[in-house]
């Protein structure tokens, strides 16, 4: 680390009234804890990808009656990962989206 950098840095943990060493750490714990949940945001997208992967199978192999109940399990299955998704998580995922080149729903969660 810099000089430049360690002196933001100890100014930061200053202003918190926090030794340098405390402070880095809990931004370590902090920035672990992000990694933690971001990882298992990504673990649940994977999933919801198998699912939706096996509806439209399922879709294009079944009747109309079907293709209903599929699309009503989908909507069920987005809704309650709404429901359950931070604004931060939510801006996390639409960040994603637009990277891979999908078109992210914008709007109040």
């Amino acid at each position: 680390m810099g000089r430049e950098q360690h002196a933001i840095y100890e100014a930061e943990a200053a202003a918190r009234g926090l030794p340098l060493t405390t402070w880095l750490r809990q931004r370590l714990d902090a920035a672990d804890q992000l990694h933690a949940q971001l990882d298992a945001l990504e673990c649940e997208l994977a999933a919801l990808r198998a699912a939706v992967g096996r509806l439209e199978n399922r879709c294009e192999r079944s009747p109309a009656a079907e293709d209903e109940k599929a699309s009503a399990l989908l909507v069920e299955v987005l809704l309650l990962m709404r429901a359950l998704a931070t604004p931060q998580h939510v801006q996390m995922v639409q960040a994603e989206l637009r990277r891979i080149g999908l078109t992210a729903r914008e709007g109040a969660a």
